[in-house]
């Protein structure tokens, strides 16, 4: 067997796009550990043509995000050889310029504008997006990190992750200085010590008037830059996580302009440790997004305005992931293939 995924990474682009392939790259490595793993720049397609003709009577999977995956799945030669899988955090524009070539499309369950059917298509409604992180990714992060985190003792933690840009709209002036004094307060409440970090996406200044309000709020916390080269070795995301899993006391606090970064820790830490602070420049997206993890019972929900939370009330439920979703589903599809 090959399993192929698509990205769009030169020039350090896409790589969230990325990001979700591997996700569902690492579920299939579990059920199918022989398996030859290719990746392929969306500008390669006659390379996996090739691959395609040459190894024409082996099971091929292939995965393709958003419009890249379009994009590649448009110069494929349609073929009931392969599998072909297309996922994304909403719906790629022109999908059904591709849905001969197209076996799964999967969307998250919270993006309302998903077909409810497509002829030939079978349509997986995730639970978020697809990722790379789990549990022993967190754990192991945890472990080596972990003398690195100036916590004293049982000391309960918030772990803070600030966000930024959204589709060219920066946050409003003071509003990374609003939140964290939000996690200031919520600090002081709890006794907590503050692990916080930013992202790719967040401006200097809202970084440097983040971490400045920390650093006067009196509350103890310690800031670790955030960059998309070393997301997962010298920045302590991941650990980060871990940690915050550790203890039913310990807190996690993100900005709403994020997808991703929600999904991965949900499948780490459980709902009523997770706040998301709804920010101005958030897009129909993340609004949907925020609506569908607070009214699921995924998370809470801070409000600006008055520094609460409002949690739903509901049952537990089991960790989020988005890539084994698609995964079981690609694998019914091998058991039961239609090479007429």
């Amino acid at each position: 067997m090959h399993i192929h995924y698509i990205t769009n990474t030169r020039g350090g682009l896409k790589v969230g796009e990325r990001n979700q392939a591997l996700g569902v790259v690492d579920a299939l490595r579990a059920t199918h550990e022989d398996a030859i793993i290719l990746e392929h720049d969306v500008s390669e397609t006659v390379r996996l043509n090739e691959i395609l003709h040459k190894f024409d009577k082996e099971q091929h999977i292939i995965i393709g995000v958003s419009d890249s995956g379009v994009k590649a799945f448009s110069a494929l030669s349609a073929s009931k050889r392969y599998i072909a899988v297309l996922i994304g955090h909403e719906v790629p524009e022109y999908q059904e310029l591709v849905a001969d070539k197209i076996s799964i499309l999967a969307i998250p369950s919270y993006v309302g504008d998903c077909p409810a059917e497509l002829k030939g298509i079978k349509i997986v409604r995730t639970d978020g997006v697809a990722h790379t992180m789990t549990v022993e990714k967190a754990r192991r992060a945890y472990h080596d990190w972990k003398g690195r985190f100036p916590i004293a003792g049982n000391q309960p933690v918030v772990v803070a992750m600030l966000g930024g840009t959204v589709d060219g709209h920066d946050l409003q002036p003071a509003e990374a200085e609003r939140m964290a004094e939000y996690i200031a307060y919520k600090a002081k409440k709890m006794d907590a010590y503050v692990l916080a970090s930013n992202s790719p996406r967040s401006t200097p200044h809202d970084t440097e008037s983040f971490t400045r309000t920390l650093s006067d709020s009196g509350c103890d916390n310690v800031f670790f830059p955030f960059t998309v080269k070393n997301q997962n070795n010298e920045t302590p995301y991941r650990a980060m996580v871990g940690l915050a899993a550790r203890s039913p006391e310990n807190r996690v606090i993100i900005t709403g302009d994020s997808v991703s970064m929600p999904c991965e820790i949900a499948r780490v830490v459980p709902p009523e440790q997770i706040a998301i602070y709804p920010v101005s420049n958030l897009n129909r997206q993340n609004k949907e997004f925020i609506e569908w993890m607070h009214d699921s019972g995924r998370a809470g929900r801070v409000d600006t305005g008055n520094f609460t939370e409002d949690y739903m009330p509901y049952p537990a439920l089991p960790p989020m992931d988005a890539a084994g979703q698609i995964a079981r589903e690609i694998g019914n599809s091998l058991y039961f293939p239609d090479f007429s």
